[in-house]
Order: structure tokens, then C-alpha cells, then sequence
């Protein structure tokens, strides 16, 4: 028992740590919300606002600032936070971190139709670890 105890803290631990800071890859590149055309963060937080359940916690941490990235809540916490946003030409590639039962993370992608409004074309789920390198390889993919 007292072993299952220890591992479960350890392993509380090791979740903390990894949720502490999002990846740096992107470096100058990883942008706010606020970087990006207004058409796009605004059907960005559109679609966050629709998946969140709980309306009533905050919706989006800046990179880099506290939220609850386990079950174990603080409900002055937002429950996702932001790991970057960035821009080629008319593509937009999003990130952000997912707490809760298991953190992941989301990366979608959208594009500028040719009437300046946003196409969302991507929406996925990953680990936190794995969603710089896939964010970065869908901003520089030419088929879209």
C-alpha cells in the first residue's frame, strides 16, 4: 500500500512538472491571440466557449500562467492554457494545453477563405509534448 502511495504521488508530481511550462520551440514565432487577425481569435474562443462545459471558470491562461491542469481544481483557475499562436500568410495554427482527467493538449489550424473569414480545417488532440512539433509542421504544410 505504502508503495501504490508513493507512485501515486510521484506520478502526481511528474504531471505537475510537465504542466508547469509550455514548449518553447516556437520561440519569437509563439504569438498571443491578440497577434492574430481579430476574425480568427474570435471564432478560436467561439469554438473554445462551445466545447467548455463549465461556463462559469475563466476560458484561456496566457502562456506560461497558472491553470488547473489536473482534476484537482482551483475554480479560480481556467482549465486551458495557451501555448502559442501563429501566422503564415493566411494560415493560423493554434495550441493550448487541456487539464483536467489527463492533460493533452489541442492544435488547430485555420484558414483565410478569400472572403477574410476564418475556416477552421484542423482540430486535434495530442500530448502537450508532441503539439509544438505537430503545430509547426501543419503552419509549413503545403497542401492546405
Amino acid at each position: 500500500m505504502a508503495f501504490m502511495k508513493g507512485a501515486l504521488v510521484l506520478a502526481t508530481l511528474l504531471i505537475s512538472s510537465a504542466a508547469a511550462a509550455s514548449p518553447a520551440c516556437i520561440g519569437a514565432r509563439g504569438g498571443r491571440l491578440e497577434d492574430l487577425p481579430p476574425s480568427v481569435s474570435r471564432a478560436f474562443l467561439d469554438r473554445l466557449a462551445q466545447e467548455k462545459r463549465d461556463t462559469s471558470a475563466p476560458g484561456l491562461a496566457a502562456p506560461g500562467q497558472p491553470f488547473n491542469a489536473t482534476d484537482l481544481r482551483n475554480e479560480t483557475l481556467p482549465d486551458r492554457r495557451l501555448m502559442f499562436a501563429i501566422q503564415e500568410k493566411a494560415r493560423y495554427v493554434i495550441a493550448y494545453e487541456h487539464g483536467g482527467h489527463g492533460l493533452h493538449a489541442h492544435v488547430v489550424a485555420y484558414r483565410q477563405r478569400s472572403d477574410g473569414t476564418p475556416e477552421l480545417l484542423i482540430n486535434l488532440s495530442t500530448s502537450p509534448e508532441l503539439a509544438c512539433a505537430l503545430g509547426v509542421s501543419l503552419l509549413w504544410e503545403s497542401h492546405w
